[in-house]
């Protein structure tokens, strides 16, 4: 179920994240839970929490900054627009086939100075609490955890060797079995924790 161990990408320095959260824009289906759901996922990488028994211990620590009206600079192709030193993440529109996305900036010894998050909020459905009958809706949990492994430096794996890994490109509508690390992503956070 853990799948395999995966070899962490080069990854950043640094063991604390301030973020804001803007919900404008967000989804009616997850409006009044989307900030747990992001502080959850946000937790989740923070400690190490993770589905394979393995310490959860990391000295990491994202907070929760508050409510803004800033939004991600990050443009509907997906690509980075800037960086205003503040950690936001927000809904906007992303291409198809994008959840979500990233982009992480750092300073010159290698902590995270910034790091944004744009959540899809026109092609794809969301939920925080899996419906009953779930068909096409995704995991907002899931997708976030995967975008704050991003913040910590860790690239994607391979879908077809790690699809179990919450680092996995891929994600499948209805499926929450990657809220919680895999042994691969837990590997990668533990070797941010020893730099």
């Amino acid at each position: 179920m853990c799948g395999p161990l995966v070899r962490p990408a080069e990854l950043a320095g640094g063991h604390s994240h301030t973020w804001y959260y803007n919900g404008a824009g967000a989804p009616a289906a997850v409006a009044g839970t989307a900030l747990n759901a992001i502080t959850s996922a946000s937790n989740t990488v923070a400690k190490g929490l993770n589905r394979c028994g393995l310490p959860a211990d990391l000295p990491t620590v994202y907070q929760y900054a508050g409510a803004t009206t800033a939004k991600a600079q990050i443009s509907a192709e997906a690509t980075c627009t800037g960086n205003d030193g503040r950690s936001v993440t927000s809904w906007g529109a992303l291409p198809p086939k994008y959840l979500g996305y990233a982009c992480t900036y750092f300073r010159s010894n290698g902590t995270v100075l910034a790091a944004d998050v744009l959540l899809d909020n026109v092609a794809n459905a969301w939920f925080t609490t899996l419906p009953a009958n779930c068909r096409l809706a995704y995991d907002l949990e899931t997708t976030v955890a995967h975008e704050r492994l991003h913040t910590a430096g860790l690239a994607h794996v391979d879908q077809a060797t790690s699809a179990t890994q919450t680092m996995a490109p891929s994600s499948r509508p209805c499926d929450t079995s990657r809220r919680l690390l895999g042994a691969g992503d837990h590997a990668g956070l533990k070797a941010l924790a020893a730099r």
